[in-house]
């Protein structure tokens, strides 16, 4: 791509596998999916600082929270692994040790995102050929299912009514048959 000479990884035992290399390689460029070996060989915390760079927008709890699984359970396991040594089986092995250690689904599926979010800007730079959290077979747990009771709407009229203030029944009745959080009922004007 850039016109210089570009030494081969390794040495090559005879000219026949070294042709077949230079062969594969110029495919590669060709067809636009060559990677950089050198650039394969950094480590995945080298990625890091290049993707906080695109926070921006981003609120500041989900900086924190970002920031929280880079730290807490990606650099440790990930961020001295050379980018194209990080294998699917090694997510798969990872995401099953969060599950073991009890971490809640969110929390997997969030740190699960940052690192492909990471990886996916050495897929872009063409680092990498594709990015290993995609091969994933490791199943997430499942969501776990929250029983919420129910009022029925005598129940609803006896709140309401045991209330004191007019104002108070309204809100009562308001919450129960909307499905609105009370920060959206006391956003209304």
């Amino acid at each position: 791509d850039t016109g210089k000479l570009t030494p081969a990884p390794t040495t090559f035992a005879t000219k026949q596998a070294a042709d077949r290399w230079l062969a594969r390689r110029r495919t590669e460029l060709d067809a636009g999916i060559a990677t950089d070996d050198r650039a394969g060989n950094r480590p995945l915390a080298d990625f890091w600082p290049g993707y906080v760079r695109t926070w921006g927008g981003l609120a500041p709890s989900s900086k924190a929270s970002y920031e929280a699984a880079w730290r807490l359970r990606i650099e440790p396991p990930f961020g001295d692994v050379r980018v194209r040594r990080i294998k699917p089986s090694d997510v798969d092995a990872w995401v099953s040790q969060m599950v073991k250690d009890g971490l809640s689904r969110s929390l997997i599926v969030e740190t699960l995102g940052v690192l492909k979010r990471v990886l996916d800007r050495a897929v872009r730079d063409k680092v990498i050929a594709s990015n290993p959290c995609g091969g994933r077979r490791m199943g997430l747990p499942r969501k776990q299912q929250v029983d919420r009771p129910v009022l029925s709407p005598a129940e609803v009229e006896r709140i309401a009514a045991a209330c004191t203030h007019e104002r108070d029944r309204v809100l009562i009745r308001f919450l129960c048959y909307s499905g609105a959080r009370i920060s959206e009922a006391f956003a209304l004007r």
